[in-house]
């Protein structure tokens, strides 16, 4: 069934039988904001009553397709285009693998992207990006975490994370970093 214009009168009320009114054409097109983040600027016609020609197109806000926030309004400054990432060198990633036995602690390293912990033998307490310590005590049991990263570039996950093994536990720590970086 084709759309219809709603009717109107003059001065944007609905009645039937009025005037008909166009509905708004919108669009989206993919920026990036200043830090590489993708999001879809949306942009809206405003309609025209009974044969006028529509105004110009505005901003009407943006929508961050990841995280599904809409934000009104223009763009912030320093967003644009997204960089072409035929344009980006890639970033060769080199996995690293730690066998912990207690009593050890072991910290994230700089530029880790990735992270995945397996209890071998617990008690072993995980604290993550938030600060939240958490006490693992089955054996088997396995975490992971991974920060988004942009077009360009790999994600970094906060430099806070920490496993924490005590006498008699172990534990096994996968993570992957930009290749070159210092080892933990």
């Amino acid at each position: 069934m084709p759309v219809q214009p709603l009717p109107c009168t003059a001065g944007g009320g609905s009645t039937p039988g009025g005037e008909a009114c166009c509905s708004p054409s919108t669009t989206s097109t993919p920026v990036c904001l200043a830090d590489g983040t993708p999001v879809l600027l949306l942009v809206a016609t405003p309609c025209a009553c009974d044969g006028a020609p529509p105004g110009e197109p505005g901003v009407v806000g943006w929508l961050n397709p990841t995280t599904g926030t809409f934000t009104p309004g223009p763009l912030p400054a320093g967003a644009g285009p997204c960089p072409d990432t035929a344009d980006c060198p890639p970033v060769p990633m080199c996995p690293q693998l730690l066998g912990l036995t207690g009593p050890e602690t072991w910290s994230v390293p700089d530029r880790t992207e990735s992270v995945s912990v397996t209890v071998a033998c617990g008690p072993v307490t995980v604290t993550d990006c938030a600060g939240n310590a958490t006490a693992i005590n089955e054996c088997g049991v396995g975490f992971s975490w991974s920060a988004p990263g942009t077009p360009c570039a790999p994600g970094v996950l906060c430099g806070s994370l920490a496993v924490d093994v005590p006498e008699g536990s172990a534990a096994y720590v996968q993570w992957s970093a930009p290749c070159g970086g210092e080892e933990s």
